[in-house]
């Protein structure tokens, strides 16, 4: 499971949390590249999250109205993860509609990307599914973040579903925002051996009990089961 936090989620006991989370996606601030915008808890959570060998990815929330806005919210993500370990991609937050009023919501993606890109990180967007169904299915990049709170996954293009914002994980404290890879993404190529090993060594249980615990956990059963059966055959 991988849960994206920011300040509203206080103070968390990262080496609580770091025991039921597989990865982090951090807020590092909002808007343009001013010392306010900065996310109050970032560098705690950074910090803490390098200090447990937590992996992480960094989102910025967007209110860019013009590309000026745009470059400027660039160079605010870029300067807060200077000198950071960053193992997932930077991500782009677009969801206000002052953003998408300008009709430039896509091209301000596009542009994210690339210049993310030129400075040697993976970039990704998130957004709802609607807004992303809209703007963001044509766009390449490294990781499509889609917002959709149901038990049916996105209708846009993703390899990453948050699927709730109502998740308990201890160490945190209150709900938090959920999120599950799909099982070839960036994410899940490191993190379903994980769960093959942890299953083969007997920590979920077998049958309906291993499902059950899988399931809870937000991941896809039948994919590890079939990563389990295939270590299984191969001796």
């Amino acid at each position: 499971m991988i849960i994206d936090v920011s300040h509203h989620n206080g103070l968390i006991d990262w080496n609580v949390a770091g025991k039921y989370i597989d990865y982090a996606i951090l807020r590092c601030g909002f808007g343009s590249n001013q010392p306010s915008h900065i996310d109050k808890q970032f560098n705690y959570n950074a910090t803490q999250c390098e200090k447990y060998g937590i992996p992480y990815g960094v989102y910025l929330y967007s209110y860019a109205r013009n590309f000026s806005n745009c470059k400027s919210e660039i160079k605010h993500i870029l300067t807060r993860v200077k000198n950071r370990t960053i193992t997932y991609p930077l991500y782009y937050d677009i969801e206000e509609n002052s953003t998408f009023e300008t009709g430039e919501a896509k091209n301000f993606a596009a542009y994210f990307v690339s210049a993310i890109r030129r400075n040697g990180y993976k970039a990704g967007l998130y957004s709802c599914d609607s807004s992303f169904k809209q703007y963001f299915n044509s766009i390449e990049c490294d990781s499509k973040w889609v917002a959709r709170y149901s038990s049916f996954p996105p209708n846009s293009n993703f390899d990453l579903w948050q699927y709730s914002s109502k998740n308990l994980v201890a160490g945190v404290k209150g709900c938090v925002d959920a999120s599950v890879p799909l099982y070839n993404s960036i994410f899940s190529k490191e993190s379903y051996n994980r769960y093959v090993d942890e299953v083969l060594d007997g920590k979920y249980g077998n049958g309906k009990e291993r499902k059950d615990n899988l399931v809870r956990l937000g991941l896809n059963y039948h994919r590890i089961q079939c990563l389990v059966n295939q270590r299984i055959c191969k001796g």
